[in-house]
């Protein structure tokens, strides 16, 4: 035997080694107490349920059909048990001596089976059904009804990702292989002396590969384990290896200062605070010295791969040596889309930055974007919900499409917070500027739980975002937040006792007005947050068909994107001839003078009888003031039309002075300005 002695809960390590239950161990042995459901002593009493939930674990979702890994199963077990007790009152009812029932609503075993289940119906089976049966059923305290059976998450994670952590200092380096259908990731963290045994906090939820925790310190070794999760939140996969890290102290280190990429000056184009085509500015970065001594001859490489940002500041960046603990800002300087390669609307531009002090290795690197092509304009931004988050970003826990409940009016998809206890879902949106008559509408659908003692829980409420400053805001209007105390959670999801919300039963579709014109002229966005403690849960909230009205809002560059500061192509004007050369047809003229710009000529051609200007390109950017072509049989005209490398001029004028049009198949978009 293994036996600690002290509340032993495997009961294959008891000197008795039966599988204990309330008749033959509750009833049978456990003296006299109140509060229980044998009305025995709590502890005694307790047993068979704990032993259930070590089998759960231990046994039965380590055996066969699922042959889970023991981290696995103790990660699956561990989400079962507390969902599965939200609603559990009594593990079973039983009167001694032989007389147990299992099966009421408020019991753990038809609890325990839907806190596993993927589609709100546990008659069809759920993905661990007959483990947790095994587990139960083993201890007296399962049920026949409804059948065992394995079922659902089907499109879920398949297989358990490969993890691989990578230390460097102050942060540990992670990624993984993706999981066919894994919608996104659970990172989970331990310390201490058993490893990813014991302990496991989720720091994070991803949808991408890769994620670096920045909250490791140099020295101390951390365990990750990550977890597949498919777009039913209910839908779990293996877990990962578990893959330890130990950051390292560094001696003469420097990095990147993370978020600290700011513009300094803009010139060129329209004069707003955006980059865009045509322009060219100064960021400045920062940079820190991380290490235990002074970081010597710091060398700064900063790149990128996209075609419309050109770095014209010469590379590395030698800012010298910083001391311990101190800081440099440097500078560069770029151009943006002032050759062929343009930046479309609001296009991310990502700059790679690599930090190497002497005898660093290897160097520190790490990225930061801007966004390019942007205008402020004032308008409706409409939040559809249809296909994607339009806009919105995940902030912790989830957000997710579903088409469970849309709102009325031909929607097919919603946005659904989570379903889960001890949550807190956030998401937030693009950038705004108010007006003085701004609104947010908010159209939603929610249940959550009921008020309980006096207090209201579990929320979702919205929020006003300024720089690092959040202010809870209410509806003005339509469906409000209800009155009454809410339950002050200080240090969770920052619901204080003053932070109202959405609460109890809103289980219809209806519109929250939020005025914004208290917000004028200032820049702003919108965080909405659902929260839940770890008891009772209900729904979740729904929002569909959302919009904001009358403000400012980032959309695209308006501002031209030729680069020629005001030089245009013009017109030429009687210096075009065609003269016969053999069986070939020879084009002379030339070029517009005056501030016209002009690096080629596109030449056209049209046919007789004339039944309208029908020219089409004959040959596009000529260089030079002449143009051969064979003579076809047929009757042809001929048009030549200045052009630069942004745009082409003039067709010249009809016999009423009017400019001709172009081509349906220009060579180039026309600018009829005139220079000449």
């Amino acid at each position: 035997m293994n036996c600690t002695g002290i509340r032993q809960i495997d009961y294959m390590q008891h000197a008795d080694p039966d599988a204990d239950t309330p008749v033959n161990y509750t009833c049978a042995i456990c003296g006299s107490g109140s509060g229980t459901p044998c009305g025995k002593e709590t502890h005694c009493e307790g047993i068979p349920p704990a032993e259930a939930g070590w089998d759960l674990a231990a046994r039965d979702l380590q055996a066969a059909p699922f042959n889970f890994d023991k981290q696995t199963a103790f990660e699956f077990a561990t989400k079962i048990i507390i969902q599965g007790h939200n609603n559990v009152t009594s593990w079973y009812s039983c009167t001694c001596p032989s007389t147990v029932n299992a099966c009421g609503a408020t019991n753990a075993y038809p609890n325990w089976i839907a806190a596993d289940d993927d589609d709100g119906n546990p008659n069809d089976g759920t993905p661990h059904m007959t483990a947790i049966y095994n587990a139960f059923n083993r201890h007296g305290i399962a049920c026949a009804t409804p059948t065992p059976q394995n079922s659902g998450c089907s499109g879920g994670p398949s297989t358990a990702p490969i993890l691989t952590a990578t230390p460097a200092h102050n942060s540990v380096e992670l990624s993984w292989t993706a999981v066919s259908g894994a919608a996104q990731y659970y990172v989970m963290r331990t310390e201490g002396v058993k490893g990813c045994d014991f302990g496991k906090t989720k720091i994070a939820t991803i949808i991408s590969t890769t994620y670096t925790d920045t909250q490791a310190l140099n020295g101390r070794t951390y365990y990750y384990t990550i977890m597949p999760m498919g777009s039913n939140t209910n839908c779990l996969g293996s877990l990962s290896n578990c893959a330890s890290a130990t950051p390292s102290l560094c001696v003469s280190c420097a990095a990147y200062q993370a978020g600290s990429a700011i513009i300094t000056t803009i010139t060129g184009g329209d004069s707003d605070e955006f980059m865009d085509n045509c322009e060219a500015a100064t960021i400045q970065v920062t940079i820190d010295s991380v290490g235990t001594d002074t970081a010597l001859n710091t060398q700064v490489t900063i790149s990128t791969t996209d075609p419309f940002i050109n770095i014209t500041t010469a590379m590395p960046i030698n800012v010298g040596d910083i001391p311990i603990g101190g800081s440099v800002n440097t500078t560069f300087d770029i151009d943006i889309g002032k050759s062929a390669n343009k930046a479309s609307c609001m296009k991310t531009g990502i700059f790679n930055i690599s930090i190497q002090a002497t005898g660093q290795d290897p160097a520190a690197a790490d990225t930061f974007d801007f966004t390019f092509e942007i205008d402020w304009v004032i308008g409706t931004v409409n939040w559809p919900f249809e296909t994607g988050l339009d806009g919105w970003t995940v902030e912790d826990g989830t957000w997710t499409l579903t088409s469970a409940r849309v709102n009325p009016g031909g929607s097919t998809q919603s946005l659904r917070s989570s379903q889960i206890n001890l949550n807190c879902d956030i998401m937030i949106s693009p950038e705004f500027e108010a007006t003085s008559t701004t609104a947010f509408l908010a159209p939603n659908w929610y249940d959550i739980e009921i008020q309980n003692a006096g207090y209201w829980y579990d929320r979702a409420n919205v929020w006003v975002v300024q720089n690092a400053t959040e202010t809870v805001i209410s509806p003005a209007s339509g469906k409000t937040y209800p009155s009454g105390s809410f339950y002050n959670w200080t240090e969770y999801c920052n619901q204080d006792s003053d932070k109202p919300g959405w609460s109890g039963s809103g289980a219809y579709w209806g519109n929250s007005t939020f005025n914004l014109g208290a917000y004028n002229s200032q820049k702003f966005q919108l965080r909405i947050k659902y929260m839940t403690d770890d008891l009772t849960a209900g729904e979740g909230i729904y929002f569909d068909d959302g919009y904001i009205t009358n403000v400012k809002y980032q959309d695209c560059d308006t501002w031209s994107d030729n680069c020629l500061g005001g030089e245009y192509p013009g017109r030429i004007i009687n210096t075009y001839i065609i003269n016969k050369s053999g069986t070939n047809l020879v084009m002379n003229w030339q070029p517009p003078a005056g501030t016209c710009n002009v690096t080629c000529t596109n030449i056209y051609r049209g046919s007789f009888p004339w039944t309208g200007y029908d020219y089409l390109p004959l040959q596009c950017c000529v260089t030079g003031t002449s143009y051969t072509t064979p003579q076809l049989s047929g009757s042809y005209y001929f048009v030549v039309v200045p052009a630069n490398d942004y745009n082409e001029g003039s067709y010249g004028l009809d016999s009423n002075g009017n400019e001709r049009p172009p081509s349906v198949s220009a060579c180039k978009t026309q600018d009829t300005t005139v220079c000449n």
